[in-house]
């Protein structure tokens, strides 16, 4: 709880110089946050044509669901009293940041969960992070689900430093209105905080 509440407070004040500190001290990266249009074709085309199905086929799922969930809540608007209208109105937020953790292996359902609900619900910008794993950034088959599902932007953040961008609006990112995603206890800790 303290190491993050330090963490938040630094990256508050100091911005993208935090960041780009905790990202290098922490995750070992150096390189670019910001994932280009050039990078996501090279790591798609790594990527196995039965990866891509089953990615295809998991997305349709929890997208259809998602717009069933969607389509079972509904807009209203009472007079509970003469003059006195109560009701209730969906609207999307306008900014989300969807976080996915790198651990040992790609979590792929995380960023259809995330980002894909996120679309369906009709999220205006879709900011997503996460983690570089080696050198070589955040993992192919994350990289892809995360633009296949529709993230506007993709960043190679993790951890706190990626959940307070995110949240505060660094490293060219859109402050967003809700952040998202699974993490480990320092992430939690950042989401709790951050809300």
């Amino acid at each position: 709880e303290e190491t993050v509440r330090r963490m938040l407070a630094d990256i508050e004040a100091n911005r993208d110089e935090a960041v780009a500190r905790y990202a290098r001290d922490l995750d070992k990266w150096t390189g670019a946050f910001r994932v280009g249009a050039a990078e996501i074709e090279a790591k798609s085309k790594t990527l196995s044509k039965v990866f891509k199905e089953d990615f295809a086929l998991a997305h349709r799922n929890v997208s259809e669901f998602a717009r069933h969930q969607k389509e079972s809540m509904a807009e209203f608007e009472s007079e509970i009293m003469p003059g006195i209208m109560l009701g209730q109105k969906l609207i999307p937020v306008s900014t989300v940041g969807c976080y996915i953790p790198g651990g040992k292996f790609p979590l792929i359902s995380a960023a259809i969960m995330s980002v894909g609900t996120a679309k369906v619900a009709g999220v205006g910008r879709i900011t997503a992070c996460a983690p570089p794993r080696g050198p070589d950034g955040i993992y192919p088959q994350t990289l892809y689900a995360l633009h296949a599902s529709g993230a506007d932007e993709i960043y190679c953040l993790g951890g706190v430093q990626a959940m307070a961008a995110m949240a505060m609006g660094c490293v060219g990112m859109a402050k967003a209105d809700m952040i998202t995603g699974p993490g480990n206890a320092y992430v939690a800790e950042a989401k709790r905080q951050l809300f």
